[in-house]
């Protein structure tokens, strides 16, 4: 009779490990779920940058100007061949060229763990910017020579960890700036040389800790 209370008490730890056994292995596949998710997303959104002629850069990249070419991944190079890169690494630069457009940027606006951008030379449009407004881990987006005007502006609020931005060779005029107060976070702003010196004393007044630069005016 003794036998009983223990069979009982054995009986309710194996049904309490078997749940916690089953509500692990449920939790491990969602995680891996999410994770085979994001990798597809960003091998996707890589793949379509590149073709387009756009260069991207992964957290344990690093690039050199001079040599022309990006640094090895530190991974393991069996393990990156074998579940692929994307599994391993996310992207935190991409560069971009005349060849850019507003289709691009949606792709970019995929890249969560972005922190670099550039776009030189492109004709990408205000409507273009919305859709970066995810990208909440972006600290430098450099703009230059592009037909963006006062409106995109007001896409880049969102963008709390912003530290330096880049305007030079845009339309984007005084009453653009003010879109821009928001970014508590910025220390360096490039903007045209248009814009007038009251228009930078205002922002300045919003965000002092910020040394604003003007460079070249918009190249219709």
């Amino acid at each position: 009779m003794r036998a009983e209370p223990s069979r009982r008490i054995w009986w309710r730890w194996a049904r309490v490990s078997l749940r916690a056994m089953m509500i692990l292995v449920l939790a491990l596949g969602a995680w891996l779920g999410w994770l085979t998710h994001c990798a597809r997303i960003q091998r996707d959104s890589v793949a379509a940058i590149t073709r387009s002629g756009g260069l991207v850069f992964y957290d344990e990249q690093s690039w050199s100007p001079l040599a022309g070419e990006c640094g090895r991944l530190l991974r393991t190079n069996w393990l990156v061949d074998l579940i692929g890169v994307d599994y391993l690494s996310h992207v935190t630069e991409v560069a971009l060229d005349h060849r850019a457009t507003d289709s691009d940027l949606m792709l970019i606006g995929r890249l969560s763990r972005l922190e670099r951008l550039s776009i030189s030379d492109s004709s990408i449009t205000d409507a273009g910017l919305r859709h970066l407004r995810g990208l909440r881990t972006l600290r430098q987006l450099f703009l230059h020579s592009t037909p963006i005007s006062d409106g995109g502006l007001a896409h880049l609020n969102s963008m709390g960890r912003l530290q330096l931005l880049t305007l030079v060779d845009t339309k984007v005029t005084d009453a653009g700036l003010p879109y821009l107060r928001g970014l508590r976070c910025l220390q360096e702003l490039d903007v045209p040389i248009s814009i007038a010196e009251r228009g930078i004393r205002s922002l300045q007044n919003d965000l002092p800790g910020v040394k604003i630069n003007r460079g070249l005016p918009y190249k219709n």
